[in-house]
């Protein structure tokens, strides 16, 4: 058990850190003042519970992409560069995806369906307002309890849960993805790809 946590943790710890180049942040100088070939990242990580706070809140696209648009625009002002949105916190999804359902933190049921596509409109506000969009996945996390009951019916981590397959382990109650299975490595790399 042990040896398996060790190994997700390592594995979230690098898939997580990889840059193509090294990233230099300031806090005291404006990001149209850095230096020629300088990159300058100023990001706001946004969690799947703050942006529930959004899906839970707004019933229309319209309103949604209204609500993010204010607050990327604020965070532009401000002098940020970039948002990380949480997209994949529990082998699920706030987007659309053949690979993994809809999160119970996007609509409040475990792969039901999408109103809008949270994604996509946050995509859209992060260009308008000049912000680089980078998604963040949590891959081998299924979920924070131990309940697979609770997974929706199309989450292959319950199929897989239930064939004991070892693709699925529990560890300190929770559930994961077991990193050293290949199909769970296929899997997660085919989700990102099409995403």
């Amino acid at each position: 058990m042990k040896k398996v946590f060790l190994s997700l943790f390592c594995l979230v710890l690098l898939c997580g850190c990889t840059v193509n180049k090294p990233a230099q942040i300031e806090t005291t100088t404006a990001p149209d003042t850095a230096a020629a070939g300088e990159l300058t990242v100023r990001s706001v990580w946004i969690t799947y519970y703050e942006l529930q706070a959004f899906t839970g809140k707004y019933d229309t696209g319209g309103d949604f992409y209204s609500a993010v648009s204010k607050a990327f625009a604020q965070l532009q002002r401000r002098g940020f560069t970039a948002v990380t949105v949480q997209v994949h916190p529990c082998a699920d999804a706030f987007y659309q995806s053949k690979y993994f359902p809809v999160s119970v933190y996007c609509f409040g049921k475990a792969g039901g369906e999408l109103k809008y596509d949270p994604l996509e409109l946050l995509c859209k506000a992060a260009h308008e307002n000049q912000l680089k969009i980078e998604a963040w996945f949590n891959p081998y996390r299924v979920s924070q309890q131990n309940k697979i009951d609770k997974l929706s019916d199309d989450n292959i981590a319950k199929k897989w849960y239930k064939e004991k397959n070892g693709n699925v382990v529990i560890v300190n109650q929770k559930i994961y993805f077991n990193p050293a299975s290949k199909a769970v490595q296929k899997r997660i790399v085919a989700g990102v790809r099409k995403l």
